[in-house]
């Protein structure tokens, strides 16, 4: 019999993301797992955020595995055409600040094609028990507050498409 081989390899980009969020990073790290086994097709990723940091920031995040393919759109009206080329497994959308702009932004998006059954994950600029207990009527997912925590996110979005 042979001897077995160890190797270990390191995700510079989640580190240095870790790092700059503050967080500590537990002795082992969420990662996304591979769907559905070798050879299974990315999960599609439609990130919906109008601020360019903030979409470069979750793109960043997420673009070094190749268990997603991420897409992103600066509004609605961007992300139509994005849905059409590529429906999406998990939709990823930052709410405005704003109670009334928030409820239409969620009804305009379970409007697009045929997004009723995609997964909704919201990012929140804080969040708000009462605000979101009304949201989740209206058919989000589930949410994450502002400032996002990379491996929350990872971890979060690995729970959605494992759903």
């Amino acid at each position: 019999t042979g001897t077995g081989k160890t190797a270990a390899f390191a995700l510079p980009i989640l580190q240095r993301l870790v790092n700059a969020s503050g967080a500590k990073q537990p002795a082992s790290a969420p990662h996304p797992k591979a769907r559905q086994g070798a050879g299974a097709p990315p999960a599609q990723v439609l990130i919906i955020e109008d601020t360019p940091g903030d979409r470069a920031f979750l793109q960043q995040v997420l673009g070094p595995y190749p268990s997603y393919q991420v897409h992103a759109a600066s509004s609605c009206a961007q992300a139509v055409p994005l849905i059409e080329m590529a429906p999406p497994d998990l939709l990823i959308v930052s709410l405005p600040a704003e109670t009334m702009a928030e409820e239409a932004m969620v009804q305009e998006i379970r409007s697009l094609l045929s997004l009723e059954n995609c997964p909704l994950l919201v990012l929140l600029p804080r969040t708000r028990g009462a605000d979101l207990a009304r949201l989740k009527q209206l058919g989000i997912t589930a949410s994450l507050g502002k400032p996002i925590q990379p491996l929350a996110l990872l971890g979060e979005i690995e729970r959605l498409l494992s759903a």
